[in-house]
C-alpha cells in the first residue's frame, strides 16, 4: 500500500482505448517511422551515390559515343561527352583542393576555407541520387508482380477441401470477413503442417491469397480463427503489401549498385543482372521477379564477399586471375568498403526504424481486426495460443514477416538476411496487451522504480559508447565516400576527355 492508502499493484482493467484511437495512433506511427527510414536511406544513398554518380556520367558518355559512332549528330554527341568528362575532372580537382586544405598545417582559417567549398562538391552526388530515386520507383513497380508464388510452392499449399467441415467453415469465414471489410474475397489455400500460423500474400487486395495451416485450424476455435482471418484481411486492406514493397525496394537499389560493382569479381553478379533484365522484359508470372530480387539482394549479404574471396583464392587459374584483376584492386577495395558501410548502417541505424515500422503495421492490422469483429477477446486469446504453439511453417522462413506469428530472432528470416538486428515482428504478448486496452481482458498495472533507475543508469553508461560508435561509423563512412568519389571521378574524367 502507498502512503495515501492506494495499492500500487492493483488488478483491474487497462486504460481503455477505442480501436479508432488505436488506428489513428498506429497510422501516425507509420508516418513517423517511414520518415525516419526515408532520411536514413537517403543518408545511405549518399554513400552509394559517391560511386553511382560518376558511373552514371560514364554510362551517359558511353551512350553518347555510341550514338556518334552510329552517325547520330556525331559532333554534338562527342562534344557533350567531352563536356561530361571535363565536369567530372573539375569535381575531382575540387575534391583534391578540399582534401589539401584540410591537410594544411596553417590552422582553422585553412580548414574553414576548405569546408566552405564543400557545398560545391554536392552536385557530384546528384546524378547518383537521381538514379537511386528512379531505381527505387522501378524496383517498387517491378515488385508488384511478386505474388509470392515461390512461397506457395515451398509450402505445398492447396485449395481447401470443402468436404472437410473445418476447411469449409474456414472458407465461409474468409468470405464473411471480406464482406465486412468491403474487399474482394481473397483466395484461400491450406498448408498441411502442424505449425499454427497464417499469412497473407499478394501484390494488392485484388489478388490477395490467405495461407492457413492445418495446425491453426486444429488449435483455435471458430471465433479465434475468425479473428486471425480478420487480422490478415485487415493487413491486406490497410495496404501492407505496398508498405513492404517500398521497404524491399530500398534493399534492391543498394543491391543493384553493388551487383554492378561486383561484375568483375563475382560470376553470380552476371547471373543476377541477366535475371533482372529477363524479369523486366518477361512479364508473365512472378517467378522471374522473385529470382531476380533474391539474386540482386545477395550483393548486400556476406555471401557475396565470400564468393569474391573464392574468386581470388580458389580454382585452377587463381594466380592468372589475380594478375588480370590486379588493376582493379582499388575498385575491389571500394566494393568491400561500400558493403561494409551498408551493413553497418543497416545494423545500427536503418534496422530499428524499419522493424518498428513493420511492427506498427501489425498493431494497426490488430486494431482493424477489432473493428471488423468487435471482439478483441478472441484475437487476444488466439495470439496467446499462437505464442505457445505457433511457428513459421517449414519453407516460409524467408518471408516470415508475412505471417501472423514469427520467431523473434529467426536466423534465416527477413531480418537476418538483411542485417537487421531487431525483430521485424512485435511479440504476441505485446500485441495481446494492446488488445486488452481495446477491451480484450485485464492485466496487473505495475510501476517498479528500480527498473526506471536501472534504465537511467544504463543510459548514462552507454551514452559515451554510443557517441564513440557514431564517430567511428561517421569517419568510416566519410572515408568510403571520399575514396568512392575520387575513383569514380578519376575514371570518368580519364575515359571521356
Amino acid at each position: 500500500m502507498s502512503a495515501n492508502g492506494m495499492a500500487l499493484d492493483s488488478f483491474g482493467p487497462l486504460d481503455r482505448v477505442s480501436f479508432h484511437d488505436e488506428q489513428a495512433r498506429r497510422r501516425r506511427g507509420t508516418w513517423r517511422m517511414a520518415l525516419g527510414c526515408l532520411l536514413i536511406a537517403a543518408a545511405m544513398g549518399i554513400v552509394t551515390a559517391a560511386i553511382a554518380g560518376p558511373a552514371v556520367i560514364l554510362i551517359a558518355g558511353g551512350l553518347l559515343h555510341l550514338a556518334a559512332w552510329a552517325g547520330i549528330e556525331p559532333a554534338y554527341c562527342l562534344q557533350t561527352a567531352t563536356a561530361l568528362g571535363h565536369w567530372a575532372g573539375s569535381k575531382m580537382d575540387l575534391l583534391s583542393g578540399i582534401i589539401d586544405g584540410l591537410d594544411d598545417k596553417v590552422g582553422w582559417p585553412s580548414y574553414w576555407a576548405a569546408l566552405r567549398r564543400t557545398p560545391e562538391l554536392l552536385t557530384a552526388f546528384v546524378p547518383g541520387l537521381i538514379a537511386s530515386g528512379l531505381l527505387w520507383i522501378g524496383f517498387r513497380r517491378l515488385l508488384r508482380r511478386d505474388r509470392a508464388e515461390d512461397l506457395i510452392a515451398a509450402l505445398n499449399a492447396r485449395p481447401p477441401n470443402l468436404r472437410d467441415p473445418e476447411e469449409r467453415q474456414l472458407s465461409n469465414i474468409v468470405e464473411e470477413v471480406a464482406i465486412a471489410a468491403g474487399l474482394p474475397a481473397p483466395r484461400l489455400l491450406l498448408v498441411d503442417q502442424t505449425a499454427a500460423n497464417a499469412a497473407a500474400v499478394g501484390s494488392s487486395h485484388k489478388d490477395a491469397t490467405l495461407l492457413v495451416t492445418r495446425g491453426l485450424l486444429d488449435t483455435l476455435n471458430r471465433e479465434e480463427t475468425l479473428a486471425i482471418v480478420a487480422h490478415l484481411v485487415a493487413s491486406v486492406g490497410n495496404g501492407d503489401f505496398a508498405v513492404m514493397r517500398s521497404l524491399l525496394a530500398v534493399f534492391q537499389v543498394k543491391g543493384f549498385f553493388l551487383t554492378l560493382l561486383d561484375l568483375p569479381f563475382r560470376r553470380s553478379a552476371w547471373v543476377a543482372l541477366y535475371r533482372l533484365i529477363a524479369a523486366v522484359l518477361w512479364r508473365r508470372g512472378s517467378h522471374p521477379v522473385e529470382a531476380a530480387a533474391h539474386d540482386i539482394e545477395r550483393a548486400i549479404s556476406p555471401d557475396s564477399s565470400e564468393e569474391i574471396n573464392r574468386t581470388f583464392s580458389e580454382g585452377r587459374f587463381a594466380t592468372l586471375r589475380n594478375v588480370l584483376l590486379f588493376p582493379l584492386i582499388l575498385l575491389m577495395l571500394v566494393v568491400v568498403m561500400q558493403k561494409l558501410i551498408i551493413q553497418i548502417w543497416t545494423l545500427f541505424f536503418l534496422g530499428w526504424p524499419l522493424a518498428a515500422l513493420w511492427r506498427t503495421r501489425r498493431y494497426l492490422a490488430d486494431s482493424t481486426a477489432v473493428q471488423l469483429t468487435r471482439n478483441p477477446d478472441s484475437l487476444r486469446s488466439a495470439l496467446l495460443k499462437l505464442a505457445d504453439s505457433g511457428a513459421v511453417p517449414t519453407g516460409g522462413e524467408s518471408r516470415d514477416y508475412l505471417f501472423v506469428h514469427a520467431a523473434a530472432h529467426n536466423q534465416s528470416g527477413f531480418a537476418a538476411k538483411r542485417g537487421i538486428a531487431d525483430s521485424i515482428q512485435p511479440s504476441l504478448h505485446a500485441r495481446a496487451s494492446r488488445l486488452a486496452a481495446q477491451g480484450g481482458g485485464t492485466r496487473r498495472r505495475r510501476f517498479n522504480p528500480r527498473h526506471a533507475i536501472g534504465y537511467a543508469v544504463l543510459g548514462l553508461i552507454l551514452s559515451p559508447l554510443i557517441g564513440i560508435l557514431v564517430f567511428l561509423v561517421g569517419m568510416l563512412t566519410l572515408g568510403t565516400i571520399v575514396l568512392s568519389l575520387a575513383l569514380g571521378l578519376t575514371v570518368a574524367s580519364a575515359i571521356l576527355t
